[in-house]
């Protein structure tokens, strides 16, 4: 059972002999600080996906998550092939651009 904890993470410590409690591992590499900055990106990059208009949204998380293809989206959406291809090409790009601006303001930072 320790093990379990321990690929998760977790170490048991023992505070007074008989009681234990379970924290966070030391971990060389932990650091707080990228870790906050990770997850305001994500926060950024959801931001920047819910930003998306409807149709390009979809066809982006049609393809990234449900992992179809561009025929598959069309038929799915019920649109040709070229426009689930020019949806998903807009999406792509406008996420694209949110990223480089997220890495230019940590940059600036």
């Amino acid at each position: 059972m320790v093990d379990h904890w321990r690929r998760g993470g977790l170490s048991l410590v023992s505070l007074d002999g008989d009681d234990v409690s379970i924290e966070p591992a030391a971990s060389p590499d932990y650091e707080p600080q990228r870790r906050a900055e990770a997850r305001q990106d994500v926060g950024r990059l959801l931001a920047a996906l819910e930003a998306l208009p409807a149709a390009q949204r979809e066809a982006f998380l049609l393809h990234e998550e449900a992992g179809l293809s561009v025929a598959e989206i069309a038929a799915a959406t019920g649109t040709n092939d070229e426009t689930a291809k020019s949806r998903l090409r807009y999406a792509l790009a406008k996420l694209r651009a949110a990223l480089t601006e997220l890495r230019e303001d940590a940059r600036s930072a």
